[in-house]
């Protein structure tokens, strides 16, 4: 898959014709698929996309617990590096640990409610994934403040800096996958970057 998150409040607050702009010139680098909040996949939205040659495919946050009840919320957890020094605590990862086997339970209902009908695979919450699971690298494409809606997503995202990024992506990825995010933050030297990259 070759991807880009786009925000569901994004494509809402788009006028059809904004909608074909963003699908099309996502289309165009060379990006097959169109990925954003589950709930956000309707049928209209299906239909853009594939007018524009993408896929449509609903996401459900797996590791943000912003749609949890307030006792369930962790605040004092926080996403740790490599070399386990504490990193801030970003909007994305707001205190849920992967392994939970409650979280998982409520993750997986989730998305087989979401699937609404469709075969659903099995979500696991295994640390380090299970046989069969695909890992998909995420490039950053910006650090907007306007987009990040007042989140810390870290320093900003350089042209240099975000190519050497797609290119490490895709060498790590078995297949060449890789999924944008967030779609919308892709500027004019970011596109060429990624047209080039997927060429």
């Amino acid at each position: 898959m070759r991807g880009a998150y786009v925000f569901d409040r994004t494509l809402a607050a788009a006028d059809p014709d904004g909608r074909a702009r963003l699908l099309d010139g996502l289309a165009a680098t060379g990006l097959t698929t169109l990925i954003t909040k589950a709930d956000a996949a309707t049928p209209a939205l299906s239909a853009a996309c594939h007018a524009a040659g993408l896929r449509l495919v609903g996401s459900v946050a797996c590791l943000s617990d912003h749609a949890e009840p307030a006792e369930r919320r962790r605040p004092d957890l926080r996403p740790v590096s490599g070399d386990g020094r504490p990193w801030q605590q970003r909007e994305w990862y707001t205190g849920l640990v992967p392994t939970d086997p409650v979280h998982g339970e409520r993750l997986a209902e989730r998305c087989a409610g979401a699937a609404a009908g469709a075969v659903a695979r099995a979500v696991r919450a295994e640390a380090g994934g299970s046989p069969g699971t695909a890992v998909v690298p995420m490039v950053q494409t910006t650090s907007s403040a306007a987009l990040a809606r007042g989140a810390d997503w870290g320093p900003p995202v350089t042209t240099a800096g975000f190519r050497a990024a797609l290119h490490h992506a895709l060498d790590a990825s078995a297949g060449g996958d890789l999924c944008l995010f967030p779609g919308e933050g892709l500027d004019g030297p970011g596109r060429r970057a990624l047209t080039d990259a997927l060429a």
